[in-house]
């Protein structure tokens, strides 16, 4: 059965983005046909690691706006055929309405196993669009206290505005991040966010590297192994946590 995830994290800066299309990889290559709908105006981000931030002509606000077919709206990804992208529009003003996304995600489920909704950073009424539209939320949050606090507010607006699942992952761990962070461990984190935990992702810089160049993310680099088994458990395969391997 088709899934909408929304990607989300309170604080900029998380890495949530890069997870969004990490993670979307790897469930395109495990052969579910997935799509990666950016909801951030203004702020464009996933055309460049999935590499067609060359070809855009026409984005999400276009669809709406019908200025063009959706098809025309929809990329496809070179480096993975099971892949696409809706882009953000780069005006910041535009604002997309709840019932325009929610309508358009039911529409591509008889398409798309997997739709991803990578949201702005943030509150905003693209958000709320987003969390409405979405079968499941997924928190992302680094170890910083403002990242962490700001994960919980999250978790709070998603119960606020939507009854979906909560998952929550904890990126650019490394252990300097460990040592610093004001909490006991992992599980008092995860207490304190309400979220069930999906992944732990560890600073990694051929991860970024992929993103940055739009290059398929490797899988035996620490942050793509990670992505990976994230992708697998969202697709409801039993991987272990091992966040002992940090």
């Amino acid at each position: 059965m088709s899934k909408v995830i929304l990607f989300t994290s309170g604080k900029g800066g998380t890495g949530k983005s890069t997870l969004s299309a990490s993670v979307g990889h790897f469930l395109a290559k495990s052969g579910k046909k997935t799509l990666l709908i950016e909801t951030d105006s203004g702020l464009r981000a996933l055309d460049i690691p999935l590499n067609v931030q060359d070809r855009i002509v026409f984005d999400i606000s276009d669809v709406f706006n019908s200025s063009c077919e959706m098809i025309k709206a929809i990329y496809h990804c070179p480096h993975n055929d099971d892949l696409h992208l809706i882009a953000a529009p780069f005006d910041e003003s535009y604002r997309i309405r709840r019932t325009d996304l929610i309508r358009l995600c039911s529409g591509l489920k008889f398409y798309y196993d997997y739709i991803i909704l990578d949201s702005p950073a943030g509150m905003g009424e693209n958000l709320i669009s987003a969390i409405c539209a979405a079968d499941m939320a997924v928190i992302v949050s680094s170890l910083e206290t403002a990242a962490v606090r700001d994960a919980a507010k999250m978790s709070q607006l998603i119960d606020k505005y939507a009854n979906v699942e909560k998952r929550f992952i904890i990126n650019k761990a490394d252990k300097e991040s460990i040592k610093v962070m004001p909490f006991a461990d992992f599980d008092e984190i995860v207490d304190y966010v309400r979220a069930q935990l999906l992944g732990v992702v560890p600073m990694d810089r051929f991860l970024r590297a992929a993103c940055e160049h739009g290059t398929a993310p490797i899988v035996n680099s620490p942050g793509g192994q990670a992505a990976m088994n994230i992708a697998q458990r969202l697709m409801g395969k039993q991987v272990p946590l091992l966040v002992d391997k940090l």
